[in-house]
C-alpha cells in the first residue's frame, strides 16, 4: 500500500492561460505555510520547458513542480464542445497525471485565487470520489441536478475515484451525450460528493437567477475566513477590471499582495 507523503496539487493550462495559470499558482504559494509539502503538477498542453521556466518563477522553491503534457484524448470534442479548451477536460482523466503514491489530490482551475492556505482540505477525512463547494440548486427543468457542486475547486480522493471507473465513464458519457465538464461530473458522481464550505471555492459571478454571495452565504457553514476565490463566470478579471474582486486578482497577477486591502475587499464580498 502506498503511503502519500506529498499534497498533490492539480493545475492544467495552455499557452493561452499560462499567465493565469502563473497568478492561480503564485497565488497559492504566498498563501501556503508549509510550501515543502507540496508537490505540485501543471499539465501543460504546449511547449513543456516554456512552461516550466514560467511556472518555476512563481512556484516556492521549497515546493516539487511538475510540468507534464497534457494528453490528446479530448483534442476531438464533439462540436457543441467547441468552445471549451482542451485543458479543462484534463480533470476528467486527473489519475493520469498523477505520481504513483498519490492517494489525495487538488484541484484548481486557472480562475481560482488561493487567498489563504488549503491545508485543511488534505487532513479532512472522506471516503467519496469528491469533495467540493455545493455550486446551486438547479432549474425545475435540471431535477436530476438537486444538488450541484462546482468543479473548480475539487479535491480528489484517489482510490474512491478510480473504484468509480470516473475516467472511462466520463469518456464514453462525453461522446454519447455532450456535456461540459462540470455537468458530466455531477452526472456520474451524483449523491457521491462530499461538500465542504464555500470558504474553499468562493464563487464570482454576475448570475442573476441565484446570486452568488447570497448563496455563498448559505453554503460557508458559519465561517466568514475566504480562502479561495473562484471567477467560475464568463466575465474573468483579466478581461474586466471593474467586476467585483477584479482589484484583488490584479494585486497578485502584478505579484504585489497588500494583505490589508485583500482583508477588506472580501470583508467587503462576504457582507453583501
Amino acid at each position: 500500500m502506498n503511503v502519500q507523503n506529498k499534497r498533490d496539487v492539480v493545475i492544467a493550462c495552455d499557452k493561452g492561460a499560462l499567465d493565469y495559470a502563473s497568478t492561480t499558482l503564485y497565488s497559492f504559494t504566498v498563501n501556503t505555510t508549509q510550501p515543502a509539502l507540496y508537490r505540485v503538477t501543471v499539465v501543460y498542453f504546449g511547449d513543456i520547458d516554456e512552461a516550466h521556466t514560467a511556472l518555476a518563477n512563481v512556484a516556492h522553491p521549497d515546493m516539487e513542480l511538475r510540468v507534464v503534457p497534457g494528453l490528446s484524448t479530448y483534442s476531438n470534442t464533439p462540436t457543441c464542445l467547441k468552445h471549451l479548451a482542451t485543458p479543462t477536460f484534463a480533470r476528467l482523466e486527473l489519475s493520469k497525471y498523477l505520481p504513483a503514491d498519490c492517494t489525495r489530490a487538488l484541484w484548481l482551475d486557472t480562475d481560482v485565487l488561493v487567498v489563504d492556505d488549503l491545508d485543511e482540505l488534505f487532513a479532512m477525512p472522506f471516503t467519496t470520489p469528491v469533495a467540493a463547494v455545493r455550486a446551486r440548486i438547479a432549474m425545475d427543468h435540471q431535477k436530476i441536478f438537486r444538488e450541484m457542486f462546482n468543479t473548480g475547486v475539487m479535491v480528489v480522493n484517489v482510490n474512491a475515484w478510480q473504484a468509480a471507473d470516473v475516467e472511462t465513464r466520463c469518456l464514453r458519457r462525453i461522446t454519447t451525450n455532450p456535456r461540459n465538464c462540470e455537468v458530466i461530473l455531477n452526472i456520474i458522481l451524483m449523491h457521491q460528493c462530499t461538500y465542504i464550505s464555500s470558504v474553499f471555492n468562493y464563487l464570482q459571478s454576475s448570475g442573476r437567477r441565484c446570486p452568488l454571495p447570497a448563496f455563498n452565504r448559505i453554503t460557508l457553514g458559519g465561517r466568514t475566513d475566504v480562502h479561495a476565490v473562484h471567477y467560475q463566470s464568463g466575465l474573468k478579471p483579466w478581461k474586466y477590471p471593474k467586476m467585483t474582486l477584479a482589484e484583488l486578482w490584479h494585486m497578485y497577477a502584478a505579484r504585489h499582495v497588500d494583505k490589508a486591502k485583500q482583508t477588506e475587499l472580501l470583508t467587503r464580498l462576504t457582507a453583501l
